[in-house]
This record gives C-alpha cells, structure tokens and sequence, in this order.
C-alpha cells in the first residue's frame, strides 16, 4: 500500500511539473557535479525541441542566471542529497522571484524539497561510497527523461521536425 501512495503521489508530482513546463517562458536546471550531467542531458533535449532551457555547469553562474528568473520561468533543481549550496540557494531565488519550482532528489526531508513547489523524488539507495553515483544518476535520468517526453508529447509534429531539422544539418556538416 506505501508503494501504491508513493508512486500516485510521484505521478501526479510529475503531471504538475510538465504541465509548469509546458508553460514556462524559459526553464532554468541547476544542478552540478554527477547532478550537473543530468541537468545538462535535460536542458539539451529541451532545447533540441525549442524549449527554451538554460544549465550553466558553473554553480556560480547558475547563481548568477538565477537572478534573471521571473515568474513565467521554471526552474528545476536536481541534488541527490538536496544539500548542495549553490543549487539550493538558485532555487530559494527562484522561488523568491516568483518562478514555479522543481526539485529533484532523494526521498527524504532534506533542504531541497523543503525549498520547492514540486518535489520529484529518486530512491534513496546510495551507499556512502558512492561508485560514480551510478544507481542516483540513472533515477534522475529516469525522472528527467519523463519530463522531457510530457513535454515533448505535447505538439509531437514540431518536435519531430525540430529533432529531424538538426539531424539533417548534423549529417550535411558533418558527411
């Protein structure tokens, strides 16, 4: 019965987040470290299909561009342990301009999901030694990968012709 709740609640969590998403002006992923490859696999996607999406790797340049966020934004923020400092005060000024906020980390009270409007959380199953956080990063690749085919899915013929466009440019540059 808990995993029945758990996966209702992570459901409807991620219906609120792509429907935020598919509003959003811009979308602004913080995240760094093993957390900043899955940002920056996510806001790829996301531009790849005319979403506007911005990931800096820097943390003090996620700081920076958090400044700019208004309240037709989202901003998603991805820390396994949700204690990152520069993640989690991004995502406080996001939330203080207004932005609809995300976060994405483990299932637990920590600072993260205490800070965001939508909690989106991953199994908390990292050992201490963590190998390369492989079993976190491929839950967050799980988690934004749902994220980006809601939103996909939403005009799919733009998204096909934006994906085949810059297949076809990749392929003439390239051959």
């Amino acid at each position: 019965i808990a995993l029945n709740i758990v996966l209702d609640e992570l459901i409807n969590y991620l219906n609120e987040a792509i429907e935020a998403m598919k509003r959003a002006r811009f979308i602004y992923i913080f995240g760094v470290g093993n957390s900043g490859i899955v940002a920056e696999d996510l806001a790829d996607k996301l531009f790849r299909i005319d979403i506007k999406a911005i990931h800096h790797v820097d943390g003090h340049m996620q700081l920076t561009s958090s400044v700019a966020i208004d309240k037709e934004d989202v901003a998603i923020a991805i820390s396994y342990r949700g204690s990152t400092k520069e993640v989690n005060a991004s995502i406080k000024q996001a939330k203080e301009k207004g932005a609809t906020t995300i976060g994405i980390t483990q299932y637990d009270k920590n600072t993260l999901s205490k800070l965001v409007d939508i909690p989106l959380y991953v199994p908390s199953e990292e050992k201490d030694i963590r190998y390369g956080a492989i079993s976190s990063r491929d839950a967050f690749f799980i988690i934004t990968d749902l994220l980006y085919l809601g939103v996909a899915k939403v005009d799919f013929a733009k998204t096909k012709h934006n994906i085949l466009e810059s297949r076809m440019l990749m392929k003439e540059t390239f051959k």
